[in-house]
Parts: C-alpha cells; sequence; structure tokens
C-alpha cells in the first residue's frame, strides 16, 4: 500500500510538474512570437525609411545637376 501511495505521489507530482513546464512553454512560444512580429515590423520600418532615403538622395542629386546645368547658363 505504501508502495502504491508513493508511486501515485510520484505520478502526481510529474503531471504537475509536466502541466507546469508545458504552460512556461506555451507563453515562451507567445513571447517569442511577438517577439518575432516586432522585429518584422522593425525592419519593415527600416527597409521604408532606407527606401525614403534613397529616393530623397536621387532627388537632390537630380536638383544638384538642374543647379549645375542652369549655372552653366549664367556663365
Amino acid at each position: 500500500l505504501e508502495l502504491t501511495e508513493s508511486a501515485a505521489r510520484a505520478l502526481l507530482s510529474y503531471q504537475e510538474e509536466k502541466a507546469s513546464c508545458e504552460r512556461r512553454a506555451k507563453v515562451a512560444h507567445e513571447q517569442t512570437n511577438a517577439e518575432t512580429e516586432n522585429l518584422k515590423n522593425l525592419k519593415q520600418k527600416h527597409d521604408d525609411l532606407v527606401k525614403e532615403i534613397e529616393e530623397r538622395g536621387e532627388i537632390l542629386k537630380k536638383l544638384e545637376n538642374t543647379v549645375e546645368e542652369m549655372g552653366k547658363e549664367f556663365v
């Protein structure tokens, strides 16, 4: 009887520990998914900003070329 009770307690303890580990794993998985989504959003913002900077650089280069051409006309 003592062995049966001891085995039952061990099984219950194992089941509780397993459930606890599964809950922690689920929370960790959810947090990982949230962080992954945050990183994707951050990368998209970064890519958008890089594109905007490149576009502005092209505009500035065209403007510089236009100013140079206009300057040559006045000389």
